[in-house]
């Protein structure tokens, strides 16, 4: 009985009954087995063995009151990620998901198992074919989802917590080569319509390293042409002093004398836009989405996979090639911890097997 008791103390366990009414049913479960002396023995060594235990009653929610509920939950913990800083196209990868596992459950959420996920997450994978990293990632987003409601005491474990990481093939991410970077500033400079702009956010996110979401928030106010550095709000609401070079300095001076609009968003849509009829037609703040595309475009052009991430993994890899400490180059990104950088560069070695690769048939 001793050693029985000595290894409830090393963990929480979760009732379904308060701790007197498991020490009762156990009592009397025993009853007619033990004499009355071993009862009360055994009561006051429960009661001693036990006061240590994070003995709660498990929560009870009504499975067939669960859809609106549901709704308010995932609303409050994305209200909760808002706060903390989260931008919002993370809000918005925490909501898809939720809202479709939310779809998929006819439970309420507070309810769910450890087996559930797992059963949610094989028929996904099955019914979308999707690969073991977006798995994974929808893993990780409920672990989180779950760890917010044991952290304000809505549960008592965590489903997903043990839930271990699904492994992916790791395939290697390379920085744009020189020959990639001639071919799409040349086509961006030939082009007749929407150079300019294009040739300034292409110099500034190779020159500067910064991210999508921070080059769509920048105001003109933000760049100090002097200098040839400005400021962003990272995430966490973090501020970072970048820098461009010369290069993105011509750009940016080129596009910003061609416009005649008075919006202060430091890049806009090439084309007025329809906003109140009271404001009639004006030139609205490049969104996201129409970066990232625009980038894939003249990638797709000249035959080059591009995205604005990798103008980031180019820019890190430049700078530590060129021998600038890693740490430093953490700061110009926005990254915490030097291991974040180093999944960003790439070695000299990596570099020249992927253009040996790229341009050796065998």
């Amino acid at each position: 009985m001793d050693s029985l008791l000595e290894g409830f103390e090393e963990h929480n366990i979760i009732f379904s009954q308060n701790k007197n009414e498991f020490i009762k049913e156990i009592l009397e479960s025993m009853d007619g087995t033990l004499t009355n002396t071993q009862l009360q023995e055994l009561n006051k060594q429960l009661n001693r063995y036990t006061d240590n235990l994070n003995i709660k009653k498990k929560p009870s929610y009504d499975d067939l009151d669960y859809v609106e509920e549901n709704k308010k939950l995932i609303q409050t913990f994305l209200d909760d990620k808002l706060l903390e800083g989260c931008s919002k196209r993370t809000i918005t990868a925490y909501k898809n998901v939720l809202d479709k596992f939310n779809e998929w459950t006819i439970k309420h959420l507070l309810n769910i198992t450890k087996q559930d996920i797992t059963d949610y997450l094989l028929f996904y994978k099955e019914t979308r074919n999707a690969s073991n990293s977006t798995i994974d990632n929808i893993r990780r987003y409920l672990r989180s989802f779950y760890g917010y409601c044991l952290y304000n005491d809505l549960i008592l474990k965590n489903p997903a917590a043990n839930l271990g990481k699904i492994k992916t093939v790791k395939k290697q991410k390379v920085p744009f080569t020189n020959e990639e970077i001639t071919k799409m500033r040349t086509w961006i400079t030939n082009r007749k319509y929407g150079d300019l702009r294009d040739l300034a956010i292409f110099e500034l996110l190779l020159s500067s390293g910064i991210r999508v979401g921070e080059l769509h928030n920048l105001n003109i106010s933000d760049m100090d042409m002097v200098n040839n550095k400005f400021r962003v709000i990272g995430k966490g609401d973090k501020e970072r002093v970048c820098y461009f070079n010369s290069a993105a300095k011509i750009a940016l001076e080129d596009y910003l004398n061609s416009r005649k609009d008075d919006n202060p968003a430091l890049f806009v849509t090439l084309k007025s836009k329809k906003k109140k009829e009271s404001l009639g037609r004006t030139y609205v703040r490049l969104g996201i989405n129409p970066i990232e595309r625009r980038i894939r475009e003249i990638g797709q052009a000249v035959g080059v996979k591009a995205h604005p991430h990798k103008f980031r993994r180019t820019f890190a890899t430049n700078l530590v090639k060129k021998g600038v400490n890693v740490a430093e180059v953490g700061k110009l990104l926005g990254h915490e911890s030097i291991e974040t950088t180093l999944i960003y560069t790439v070695t000299e070695d990596d570099t020249v097997k992927y253009d040996h690769e790229k341009h050796i048939d065998i």
